[in-house]
């Protein structure tokens, strides 16, 4: 499995490359995009072309940019929701949580409130609720406890951290489904798929082992994740970046002379490896096309004097069937090219401007203030680049 493709080289140019080459790049990249088959609306070849680069290199930032389309801020249509409600209330388990009794809903009728009581026994001030830990009792007299503050909040699911009735964190994590069609739609989606990556036994990367799945798919204990997602990653390394200054600006910065240092690549190596084994996967595989957003891709980072020295483990940590991403995807074919892809579409300028991000706005802003030289170019960059994608 090849790592890293670099264009028509081994090695990048160095971050002073003349002109020339930072057009090659970003042509490059614009080639890359342009090959996909993502709706035009979402992506722009225009926002990744040399005329953009040129704007750009006057004031030697290397920084190009790309503006979410106003029109994603409107409703999308909803994904539809196949499961019978009748078959999935009737693999519902008798719960217990914080000594509150849910019982299994008798048909599908009964199902999206028997969900609700769910959620209402995990907010904060539920009758019941201890002011740190929940109590949970599931399956034939199976008890679990964990800590009542989320450790992360996805589209469809709440993560809490298990733990021991001694205390003990046993690495494991309890993903409970929102009350709602959709989200239970694509967990039970995401159970079905979880057959398929745990079979396949990838190299380059690894999914967290679902350690048990409720029958009706209203939670999940799995595995915890220890990595930080790879958006925060690109933002700390500088190639991706945000208006400091305005994070609630949907326009997004790619540094390309970061893209272009062989140091800042290398250290991402691992991960193109695994993202081009998580492409070839899929596409061998179609039926099982899934995101491979950044926030989707968790890895272990270690660091030294403050900056990122290592790239360890590589989780791919949703893996819900997605039949978007098939035409979206087929004709990646580079580490660098899935970067320009990313770039361009709208979901990175959600992730990084949205308050429900996995890790939060103010979080990935202090990830891209320790990548202090990138973000000196960027806040440049906001001065003196208009963005190139049209409202």
């Amino acid at each position: 499995m090849d790592g890293i493709q670099r264009p028509g080289a081994t090695i990048f140019p160095s971050s002073d490359a003349a002109l020339s080459k930072l057009e090659r790049s970003a042509s490059w990249l614009s080639l890359q995009v342009e090959k996909t088959a993502a709706p035009e609306r979402y992506t722009s070849v225009v926002g990744l072309s040399s005329e953009s680069c040129k704007k750009s290199a006057g004031s030697d930032s290397g920084v190009l940019s790309t503006k979410r389309p106003i029109e994603l801020k409107k409703t999308k249509p909803k994904k539809p929701v196949n499961f019978d409600s009748d078959e999935v209330a009737g693999n519902c388990q008798r719960l217990i949580i914080n000594d509150k009794v849910i019982e299994r809903p008798r048909n599908g009728s009964e199902l999206n409130d028997y969900m609700k009581k769910i959620a209402a026994e995990l907010k904060p001030g539920a009758a019941n609720a201890p002011d740190n830990t929940i109590s949970f009792r599931y399956g034939d007299n199976q008890s679990i406890t964990f800590k009542s503050n989320l450790l992360g909040i996805g589209s469809n699911s709440g993560v809490y951290e298990v733990i021991s009735q001694s205390g003990d964190e046993p690495g494991k994590v309890i993903k409970i489904t929102h009350p709602n069609d959709k989200s239970l739609n694509s967990v039970l989606k995401d159970i079905e798929s979880s057959k398929f990556w745990m079979e396949c036994k990838p190299g380059a990367f690894s999914v967290p082992e679902y350690l048990y799945c409720d029958p009706a798919g209203m939670f999940r204990l799995a595995e915890k994740s220890e990595g930080v997602s790879l958006t925060k990653v690109l933002l700390e390394l500088g190639i991706y970046g945000f208006n400091l200054d305005n994070p609630t600006d949907p326009t997004i910065y790619l540094n390309v002379n970061r893209l272009m240092d062989a140091s800042v690549m290398d250290k991402l190596e691992p991960v193109a490896e695994a993202v081009m084994e998580m492409l070839q996967i899929m596409k061998e595989n179609p039926d099982h096309y899934t995101s491979l957003s950044p926030e989707n891709i968790h890895v272990e980072v270690e660091y030294e004097s403050g900056e990122i020295k290592r790239i360890g483990k590589i989780e791919l940590i949703d893996i819900g069937i997605n039949k978007n991403r098939k035409e979206q995807y087929i004709n990646l074919c580079s580490f660098e090219g899935y970067l320009g892809y990313m770039f361009s579409s709208y979901r990175l300028g959600r992730y990084l401007t949205d308050k429900n991000t996995r890790e939060g706005v103010e979080a990935l802003i202090e990830c891209q203030r320790a990548s202090s030289s990138a973000s000196d170019a960027l806040k440049r960059s906001t001065t003196s680049l208009a963005p190139s994608m049209p409202p």
